[in-house]
């Protein structure tokens, strides 16, 4: 027994020596990457039946197979094997699964692996799955570790790429706390998630934020000397500077990735054929066609080797191609080019995502400019509802000024399909689309504002940031208003404001906030037979190529919306671009005696030379195409566009014998959509009022070098103005309002901001003042003037109170902005009323109307707007508002009954529309 004990334990020895020499060899292996060897000499150690392991030993064994498997599937994913990837992960994964039921690390990593290949290989929806069950799997074991941070993080990846920003974002910070708490800020594990940021504030037009970034992430890798990824990191910095319009930065920067890339032989990959079409984008951007052509081609060809002719990058690549080509005139192959391009797309992504309206739009374009209206319009039937679903889910999450970067590819659709229909106003499909397309975006940043304004006031915390970033604004506007601007000071601010906005709209967008908009037939059933609506449309004439003016009519009797060509816009503008001295000139010459202005008008004292007539007639260009449509109505509600905005429409001659106001009851509306979305209460609103006028400027100073900015210490005493506030507040008392008045030198900034913030919100505001808008600008109406941003255009309109004649006095400067009063809260406010000049100029941007004092008070929340469009004489001034209010209170507080009944009253008494036309009622 002894002997045979002893024969036991030197056989177990052997044996453990013999399995530990078998181990020894696994390891050599793997170590020189004989995978399929290694896996053999593991699956021949646990084949053997003659062993008996113990559950520790098994453990160990099934491990170093799993991981031989994982190193496999890694060596065939550098290679681009994908499909061989794919089915050694499946492997590993259904093995794991039946030995441990899915509760084991090895099988999250092994689904985390199947996710990245299902994204590379632009199998989106399978790998945001996977994903997801890898994610489950995690936070039932409670294993917030360096694994779950890395499925978080390509989550997060997969997520942007399906357009859910709000939960991509929320993965994506997650993983970035763990590893920060796990690996420290500046590992290269941090960099990894950092990069993903960027790609998500990139994806969602966040480019300043995207780069700042990038650049920590490039800082890591720079610091940790890793060269193995600098190069990805460096190419998105590139196209963020393409982005931000930094071309010759750009071009530097693709120009030593494209160096690198060649020195270390790889010409030929993935990265190399996006880097060749950054070139050809950034060319075409320069404007040399030629040079592109040649990018987007050499791109095409090494995506379609590194990936196949059926991948997603593919398709991206015979876009771009197509679109220079037909930029170029090149349209030979151009349709099948387009065709491919969205069948790629639509594969990968499916047919409701937003590349594959991108991919369509291009071919409806193609279409388009080749006269195939048909097949225009069949894709067109196809991706309209696309883009504006888009743009709504994306304004639940994103910031307004997100939002602005984001319409911009809307306006290009929209001006696309308003050329289309100029082209064939007897389609019903386009008329009808072009229609709707309008409801849906005529103010869609406006309605976004306002939406997130109701969301404040139902939501404390919300409330508290949006206190804290009206702190920064006002800060900011004060920093940009000084003459001597602190750039530095100015880039810190909007930095804290761009943070904080983003951090405000994500708690708005998870309230899930909607932004609603009409269809046609919706707007025709709120009108009467009585009533038509006119909505101005602004668009690139099919045939001249220049910018042009049409109109869409509804009325209760029509079958469809009505489109009908008016004029080219340079009938307006270049007649008198050399001879305007500022905005006065262009507008009161189309209704006669701007030689009447006098310094006493309550705008910035201007000389305007007396223009000769040139034959220009606003009732040929507006009126007469539309004039036979209108014969049948008696009240006209209408929306502008572009320079009409500018356009006393209710002065404009109808015929021989009348002015529009003669024959029609006329109602200007910011958007249509006011005429189904009408949220307004009357009877919530109190019977209060804030009456500012007799202002007291200062000393008048005669110095006039500063005209043409801001005119400061130019502004005359208004005499008229003190009797015009005695007159409203002797007739708004007696009828129940209580008045609060502000007049001489208490008529200040200060007091003003006191009122206005220690009030529930003053029914009625009523400013008899000088007003003060830059007109500089006025008839820029290019792309380049639209992109302005909004922020210093909110600050080129004010109304100007006491003390403006003097120095800043106590950190106050005696103007109100039009981007201070955006700040302010005045839903309760009905009615205001600017009996000031120029109050309703503003820089005109598209389909977003004027961004000066009357957005301004929209986006506040008031109702109603008074406003006027040129210097108006001080004491007309004061019988024109005296005339309003006492109409106001016998007509039973009807605003837009009053204000009609008024201008014809006025016009009785002065017949030239220079003494009235210039105030405009606009809701």
């Amino acid at each position: 027994m002894k002997t045979q004990l002893i024969f036991f334990i030197i056989f177990i020895l052997n044996f453990g020596l013999l399995q530990g020499q078998k181990v020894d060899d696994v390891d050599k292996l793997v170590e020189n990457k004989n995978y399929d060897e290694a896996l053999t000499l593991v699956e021949d150690i646990l084949g053997d039946e003659t062993i008996e392991f113990d559950s520790l030993k098994r453990k160990t064994l099934l491990q170093t197979k799993y991981d031989i498997l994982h190193k496999k599937s890694l060596t065939f994913l550098r290679s681009g094997k994908l499909l061989e990837a794919e089915k050694c992960v499946e492997a590993s994964k259904n093995a794991i699964e039946k030995e441990y039921n899915k509760n084991d690390k090895y099988y999250t990593r092994s689904l985390n692996t199947l996710g990245y290949i299902y994204r590379i290989n632009g199998q989106f929806k399978k790998a945001e799955r996977t994903y997801k069950l890898a994610k489950k799997l995690k936070e039932k074991r409670f294993e917030i570790d360096k694994q779950y941070s890395k499925i978080l993080n390509n989550l997060g990846g997969v997520l942007i790429k399906l357009n859910n920003f709000h939960d991509a974002e929320a993965c994506i910070d997650r993983s970035l706390k763990i590893k920060e708490d796990i690996s420290g800020p500046t590992s290269l594990e941090v960099a990894k998630v950092l990069f993903q940021k960027t790609i998500l504030f990139q994806s969602t037009g966040r480019y300043s934020k995207a780069l700042v970034y990038i650049e920590k992430a490039l800082q890591i890798l720079e610091q940790a000397q890793d060269k193995s990824e600098i190069l990805k990191y460096k190419q998105l910095k590139s196209t963020l500077l393409y982005d931000l319009e930094r071309y010759d930065e750009a071009l530097l920067l693709y120009q030593d990735i494209k160096t690198d890339l060649e020195g270390q032989g790889l010409g030929s990959g993935s990265d190399y054929a996006k880097l060749l079409m950054s070139f050809s984008n950034v060319y075409a951007e320069k404007g040399q066609l030629d040079t592109a052509l040649d990018y987007a081609e050499q791109s095409k060809g090494v995506f379609e080797v590194a990936h196949g002719s059926s991948h997603p990058y593919f398709g991206l690549a015979l876009r771009n191609l197509g679109n220079l080509m037909l930029e170029a005139q090149k349209t030979d192959d151009l349709e099948a080019i387009f065709q491919k391009s969205s069948q790629i797309t639509s594969k990968k992504y499916g047919k409701k995502h937003i590349e594959y309206f991108i991919s369509e739009f291009s071919l409806f374009r193609y279409y388009k400019k080749n006269g195939d209206v048909e097949m225009a319009i069949e894709v067109l039937e196809n991706i309209d509802e696309i883009i504006s679903n888009h743009i709504t889910n994306a304004s639940k999450y994103l910031s307004i000024k997100e939002i602005h970067k984001l319409t911009r590819m809307y306006d290009r659709y929209y001006s696309e399909l308003l050329s289309l229909t100029a082209a064939n106003t007897d389609n019903d499909f386009l008329v009808e689309t072009a229609m709707n397309n309008t409801l849906f975006f005529k103010g869609f940043i406006l309605r976004s504002l306002l939406e997130i304004r109701k969301t404040i006031d139902s939501s404390k915390d919300i409330a508290d940031l949006s206190d804290e970033l009206t702190t920064l604004n006002l800060q900011l506007e004060n920093a940009f208003s000084r003459t001597d601007r602190d750039s530095e000071t100015i880039e810190q601010l909007q930095q804290k404001i761009s943070e904080l906005d983003a951090d405000m709209n994500r708690k708005i967008g998870s309230i899930n906030r909607e932004i609603s908009s009409a269809e046609w037939e919706d707007v025709q059933y709120s009108l009467t037979d009585e009533e038509v609506i006119i909505q101005f449309v602004k668009f690139e004439d099919p045939q001249s190529q220049l910018l042009s003016y049409g109109a869409l009519l509804i009325a209760a009797d029509y079958d469809r919306p009505k489109f009908i060509e008016l004029f080219a816009e340079k009938k307006i503008t270049t007649l008198f671009e050399d001879r305007v001295v500022n905005s006065n000139a262009l507008i009161s010459t189309f209704y006669g005696n701007s030689q009447n202005q006098s310094s006493d008008s309550r705008g910035a004292e201007g000389f305007v030379k007396e223009l000769t007539s040139n034959g220009v007639s606003l009732h040929d260009l507006i009126i007469e195409p539309i004039k036979e449509e209108l014969e049948n109505y008696s009240t006209v509600f209408y929306s502008c566009e572009g320079i009409l905005h500018n356009i006393a429409l209710h002065a404009v001659e109808y015929d021989e014998e009348n002015i529009m106001i003669d024959k029609f009851s006329m109602q200007r509306l910011t958007s249509l959509n006011q005429l189904v979305d009408d949220d307004y209460n009357f009877d919530n609103y109190s019977k209060t009022s804030l009456l500012v006028g007799d202002v007291d400027y200062g000393t008048l100073i005669t110095d006039t070098s500063m005209r043409g900015s801001r005119n400061r210490g130019g502004w005359s005493t208004l005499q008229w103005t003190k009797s015009e506030i005695k007159n409203i507040s002797e007739i708004l008392e007696p009828s129940g309002f209580s008045i609060d008045m502000l007049s001489a030198s208490a008529a200040n900034e200060e007091n003003y901001v006191s009122k206005v913030n220690s009030n529930d919100g003053y029914s009625i505001m009523h400013f008899a003042t000088h007003g003060y808008f830059d007109t500089d600008d006025l008839l820029n109406l290019d792309s380049s003037n639209q992109r302005l941003d909004a922020l210093n255009s909110m600050t080129n309109s004010s109304l100007v109170l006491a003390g403006a004649n003097t120095l800043e006095v106590q950190g106050e400067d005696s103007y109100i902005t039009a981007y201070e009063i955006s700040q302010s809260n005045l839903k309760n406010t009905q009615l205001v009323v600017l009996s000031a000049c120029e109050t309703g100029l503003g820089h005109v941007k598209e389909n977003e109307g004027v961004y000066g004092l009357q957005r301004a008070f929209k986006i506040a929340g008031v109702e109603y707007i008074i406003m006027s469009l040129w210097q108006i004489p001080d004491q007309e001034s004061m019988l024109f508002m005296t005339a309003f209010y006492k109409n106001y209170v016998e007509s039973g507080s009807d605003i837009f009954e009053a204000f009609n009944t008024t201008q014809k009253q006025i016009k009785e008494q002065f017949p030239d529309p220079f003494y009235w036309a210039g105030f405009v009622l606009v809701k």
